[in-house]
């Protein structure tokens, strides 16, 4: 899905302002929406069939979201860890020993969330390009 990157930018934008009305749309915010659509990016990366993507982009006309893979990305790749510990992960008294040290934790925000709000809106506004599941 990575290589329609505007179509993405534009669902986790819609994300941040009406999908969360809770949320103000501010810099902080901007960052998270970053750090979203970098998470997809990285999906795309790790994707065992990503050449099926761009050759999908290719057969549409669409080209010019034809991305280089950067060179030794899958030797990068293999080395990071294969679980990343997250704020999801933490309990709560860990949450408010982290707090009473002064530690912040935004415990409101679960990337879970903006993945299915991402997909619906793909499906919903881009159907003919919408992925069929995920896990």
């Amino acid at each position: 899905m990575f290589p329609f990157k505007f179509e993405l930018k534009e669902a986790i934008v819609d994300y941040h302002s009406k999908g969360r009305p809770e949320m103000i749309f501010n810099n902080q915010t901007i960052a998270i929406a970053q750090n979203e659509l970098f998470s997809f990016y990285f999906m795309f990366l790790s994707y065992e069939k990503r050449d099926n993507i761009l050759e999908y982009v290719d057969s549409i006309n669409k080209s010019f979201y034809h991305i280089n893979i950067p060179k030794g990305i899958d030797e990068y790749i293999s080395t990071l860890p294969k679980i990343l510990y997250t704020i999801a992960q933490f309990d709560k008294p860990d949450l408010v020993l982290m707090d009473l040290l002064g530690i912040p934790a935004n415990q409101n925000y679960h990337l879970k969330s903006a993945l299915n709000y991402v997909v619906e809106y793909i499906k919903k506004h881009y159907p003919k390009h919408a992925v069929s599941s995920y896990n």
